[in-house]
This record gives structure tokens, sequence and C-alpha cells, in this order.
């Protein structure tokens, strides 16, 4: 499966059951599990069942002067802060005035956001002249899903439309079924984008299995 970072993403067809991995820059997979799909019922599932939690790190380094240091703080901070194992995270591109180096990272991963905090923090322990910050984001994440041999490429599209999709925003899908973690994320906003979801399908609400995005 294609993963893509924020709002877009690339479909494929022919899904039979939930995906298990969001997506970011990196195509770095985040689980390799879910729960079980949840029934299909005419109750909206509460988007309180679905939280998650992120962590934002901030990274900031002085005398930083040359060009050949920027590229090599850009390549310490992807080994050790991307692509860890059960993760999915993302770094904004570096900011640079001559003088400092400014980056922010962010992260989910399946079992929570301790691994991502330890690591980071052990690079500042590492690397003492780098000024980092963790700070934990609530999210929300989920799947959805319908049990279709075919879809249409009407369907995610639909659904995202009535999702937030701030910085910390991962999507994933194709033709029948779509994941998703972002910030923010309402009761009203929840059902929306599965009512959308479901008429761009052509099937009642209740074909909708909405799956969180958990180990």
């Amino acid at each position: 499966m294609i993963l893509m970072a924020r709002s877009s993403l690339s479909l494929r067809r022919r899904s039979h059951r939930p995906a298990i991995m969001i997506g970011a820059v990196g195509l770095v997979a985040l689980m390799t599990g879910a729960a079980a799909p949840a029934a299909a019922s005419t109750t909206p599932v509460p988007v309180s069942s679905l939280t998650m939690t992120g962590s934002t790190t901030t990274i900031a380094v002085d005398r930083v002067y040359r060009r050949g240091q920027v590229q090599w703080i850009n390549h310490v901070i992807n080994t050790r802060l991307l692509g860890l194992d059960g993760c999915q995270g993302t770094r904004t591109k570096a900011q640079w005035d001559g003088k400092t180096y400014r980056t922010t990272v962010r992260t989910v991963c399946a079992d929570g956001p301790d691994r991502a905090e330890t690591v980071a923090r052990g690079l500042g322990k590492d690397r003492p002249w780098y000024r980092i910050s963790v700070i934990r984001v609530p999210l929300v994440g989920f799947g959805l899903l319908v049990k279709l041999p075919a879809g249409n490429d009407q369907a995610v599209p639909a659904a995202l439309a009535a999702l937030p999709t701030g910085s910390f925003t991962f999507t994933d899908g194709d033709d029948v079924s779509l994941n998703y973690v972002g910030q923010g994320v309402t009761q009203a906003q929840l059902d929306a984008a599965v009512a959308a979801f479901a008429k761009a399908l052509d099937v009642p609400v209740s074909a909708v299995e909405v799956t969180p995005l958990t180990v």
C-alpha cells in the first residue's frame, strides 16, 4: 500500500480488510496489528474510543554557520528520530538563518509516545548542544472499511473533506478503506466522514466499519 503524508494519498483497488498502517514521508509502517473491526451498526462509534497520543519534538542548534553542518544535523535527526520500529514520523524542512538550525519532528507510535520521547531525550544527552524539547499531542486514529470487491476514487477524498488536515495528520487509503490520524477530531466530524464515505460508495452508513488504530 502506498503511504503518503497529510491529505494526499495514493489509491489502490481491491482491498478486502482494513489496512493496519498509517503513512507519512518515508513510507515507514506504523503497526503490525490492529484491533478487530467494529461491528456494523447504525450507532455512531464514540470518538473518545479512538484516541491516540503522539509527540512533537523541536530541535534547535546554535553556531551552525555552514550548509555542510545543516546537512549533517539533518542526517543525525533522520537517523535517530525517524524510522523507529512500530512508529511513524515526519520532519519539517529545516530552518537556518546562517547561525541557528531549527526543525520539528512529529511522531506517533502504536504503543504510545514513550519510546519516541526516550529516543529524543537520548539524542539530547548524547549531543547536549542540541536544544531539544518534547511535548505530547492528543490524537484521534481510526480506519474506515466497506467490504466491497471494488470501490472508487471518490470515497477517501469525500471522507477527508470532513476531517481536520493540520500539521499532525497522517492518511493512507485505497478505494474501499481509509486510515486517518489527526488532531481535534470531533464527534460530528467523525460522523460526517463516515457518512460521506458511505455515500461515495453507495452503501448505508451501517456498512462502514470503524476500526481503532491500536495494537
